[in-house]
This record gives structure tokens, C-alpha cells and sequence, in this order.
């Protein structure tokens, strides 16, 4: 696992494989190893960046002092991405994951060559936008 310094925390990913990136999203109580099985299926053709979530995996708790967010999440992507030196990349999230999935493409659409997601918690980020 590699680390980075972020948000006043260490944040956790793995990198490997070589070719078109992909980052994956772990679901809630998972961690980054959930994509272990497709990942070896994958890594052959693809460079796969998979980050822990704060208070997930090996990434430490939340140091911030409110809540944490998907867009608390989301800055931990940009941060990885970024520590990763990936300009482009496909996106998929599961579940948690595909919440702060479509948090990380607000931010930056133009990274994301594409978007999957896979049973995606989206209710609260339609509550916080009002239509929940």
C-alpha cells in the first residue's frame, strides 16, 4: 500500500497494473481489497488506483472537526489521483463508493473518461441537494 500525507491524515491506496487508468470505490465496511478478485482479472491491461476511505482500510480516521462527507471523500480521490500523477481515468464506485463517485466527478468532470456505478447510495447526496 502506498501513503500520502492529506487533510492533516494518512490516506492509504494501492496502485498497480499498467495501462488506461482505473480507479475503484470501495462500498461502506468495505475496504479497498473488496476489488481484489477483479482486480487480478484487470491489472493485466489496466493501471488500477484503489484508495481506503477515511475510517476504512489503512486509511486512518477522519481528522476533520464537522462530519464527514462524500465530498470529504471525494478531496481523499482528488488527493490520491493527483499523488498517482493521473490526469484521466475511469471511475467506478460501489455502493458508498458510487456516492463519492459522482461527488469526485462534480468536482473535476473532465478526469473522468467514464463513470460506473454499482448500486449507489444516492439518497444523500439528494437529501443534501434538496430533492430527498
Amino acid at each position: 500500500m502506498n501513503r500520502i500525507a492529506h487533510a492533516a491524515g494518512l490516506v492509504a491506496y494501492s496502485d498497480r497494473g499498467s495501462g488506461p487508468a482505473i480507479v475503484l470505490l470501495h462500498a461502506g465496511g468495505s475496504s479497498s481489497v473488496q476489488w481484489n478478485a477483479v482486480a487480478q482479472h484487470l491489472e493485466t491491461d489496466f493501471r488500477l488506483v484503489l484508495p481506503d476511505f477515511w475510517d476504512f482500510g489503512q486509511t486512518g480516521p477522519w481528522p476533520g472537526a464537522a462530519p464527514l462527507t462524500h465530498d470529504d471523500q471525494a478531496a481523499l480521490v482528488a488527493a490520491v489521483v493527483k499523488a498517482a500523477c493521473i490526469s484521466r481515468y475511469h471511475l467506478v464506485g460501489h455502493s458508498y463508493g458510487g456516492a463519492t463517485a459522482v461527488r469526485v466527478v462534480m468536482r473535476d468532470p473532465a478526469a473522468a473518461c467514464s463513470l460506473i456505478l454499482i448500486e449507489p447510495m444516492l439518497a444523500p447526496l439528494l437529501a443534501a441537494a434538496g430533492d430527498g
